[in-house]
């Protein structure tokens, strides 16, 4: 039976795969079998290899067993690399290799002849530190900074090869075992300005619109700067992994640098209330924005206060639309008594519609929990009316303290016409609880219901039988 060309395509989409969502680790994800069929029909006849290159190529996830053969393929095959949209690079093939394979990709490369010398440059280099490692054994651990340096900008030289390579990248994944800073910038700081006097350099990832950072260092984090891949305009949406970001000195080394991000997503990170005022003002356009603090690896990075926080985001997060701030695993929340203040006020967020934090994140902590003197006790206890803003449409609390009861009655006056109503909210989800919701809402059209350990209130809902 002779099926179709579009009836053949409609099936093999169905091995298609994607980077649905972040992976902090890809190297403990299987290689998917669905690209292993898809290489298999490719070898088994021209016709079905013309139908299934596209979708094998489109995205291309980690894979240590096949890299060589991989870039190989691409650097011999032009017509492939433009099907590449999402990839996973690290850093990984010996120094000579990647000088042959830059060598053989060179006439294609639509570079000019300072970054190519560069990239030769930085792989001979690599080549002979790979040479005097091998020779001694093992690295002199007492190296000098610079030296040291250096020898870490040849490992992303890869990176770099890959992204020359590939023009129609829409999502790139990088692994790091490196600040990514000088070298990487280099790279973009001359694609930008061979822009102006080699034709042809400006469309260099000019499609590029999401950056994935995965840190590999051990017990060290990445600092992020308004410059490099990030500070490409055409760049909407950065995921990163145990990074903080590096104000310090950014002023004098990138003045007036601004991002066009529009989505940060920041996990097992370090964001102190200066760090995010300062990222917040070179994003003008940010609208959605999530920080999963981790536990700090240097002392400097303990200064996590909620006030410095909240005095940023009304200082600079008023077109922000999406807030999620999960600070359980940050030090000293949760691992001190330590009073770290409140969020305060996010009414000057006049475009927020999802706000996901913990309760006494945004509210401060309530010391009733505690043994402590009662001249301890603060003085002062907002209420949600006095915090939310009137656009907010969903309110997520990661967890609740203090007295439920009086919770609920704030979330009431919130929900029930007259008041302090708020129009646009509808949906509270509350983790942790030890209580159902202890008001009647049903009347002004919300349900409340608990899912294992969540009280959920929304409105226009059905009501779920647990």
């Amino acid at each position: 039976m002779h099926l179709a060309d579009e009836i053949l395509l409609q099936i093999l989409e169905h091995f298609s795969i994607s980077f649905p969502e972040y992976k902090p680790s890809w190297e403990n994800v299987p290689f998917p079998e669905e690209l292993v069929t898809l290489a298999r029909l490719c070898r088994s006849s021209r016709r079905l290899r013309g139908l299934a290159e596209p979708i094998l190529y489109h995205a291309i996830p980690y894979d240590s067993k096949n890299r060589r053969l991989l870039w190989r393929t691409l650097v011999e095959r032009p017509d492939l690399r433009a099907l590449v949209k999402s990839i996973h690079l690290d850093s990984e093939l010996p120094p000579n290799e990647l000088t042959s394979l830059l060598e053989a990709a060179r006439p294609s490369l639509d570079i000019s002849e300072d970054l190519a010398e560069q990239l030769f440059a930085d792989l001979r280099l690599g080549q002979d530190r790979k040479n005097q490692v091998e020779e001694n054994e093992s690295e002199d651990e007492d190296e000098d900074g610079e030296e040291n340096e250096q020898y870490y900008r040849t490992r992303h030289v890869e990176l770099q090869f890959a992204m020359l390579l590939l023009p129609k990248l829409d999502l790139v994944e990088l692994a790091s075992y490196y600040d990514l800073g000088p070298f990487m910038y280099d790279l973009f700081g001359s694609l930008r300005a061979g822009a102006d006097t080699k034709a042809g350099c400006a469309p260099h990832l000019a499609s590029l619109r999401e950056v994935r950072i995965r840190n590999k260092l051990q017990e060290e984090r990445l600092g992020l700067r308004p410059a490099g891949i990030l500070a490409l305009s055409h760049i909407q949406s950065l995921q990163a992994q145990q990074v903080y970001w590096n104000f310090h000195d950014i002023d004098r080394k990138y003045p007036g640098a601004y991002l066009s991000v529009r989505s940060i997503d920041l996990s097992d990170s370090i964001c102190n209330g200066p760090a995010l005022s300062d990222m917040l003002s070179r994003c003008p356009e940010l609208r959605e924005l999530r920080i999963e603090w981790g536990l700090s690896f240097d002392d400097w990075e303990d200064e996590l206060d909620f006030g410095s926080i909240g005095d940023a985001l009304r200082r600079h997060g008023q077109r922000l639309e999406w807030l999620n701030l999960d600070c359980r695993e940050a030090y000293p929340y949760g691992y001190s008594d330590d009073d770290l203040g409140s969020i305060g006020s996010l009414r000057a967020l006049v475009n927020l519609k999802r706000l996901t934090l913990t309760h006494d994140m945004l509210i401060g902590r309530d010391w009733d929990d505690f043994d402590i003197d009662e001249d301890t006790l603060r003085a002062e206890t907002f209420r949600l009316s006095e915090l939310l803003p009137v656009s907010l449409e969903e309110l997520h609390f990661y967890s609740c303290q203090g007295d439920e009861e009086q919770l609920d009655d704030q979330l009431y006056d919130l929900i029930a016409p007259g008041g302090k109503h708020m129009g646009s909210l509808r949906k509270v989800i509350m983790e942790g609880r030890e209580t159902n919701f202890g008001r009647q809402i049903f009347e002004f059209g919300w349900v409340a219901y608990k899912i294992n350990a969540n009280v959920v209130l929304e409105k226009d809902g059905k009501l779920i039988m647990t």
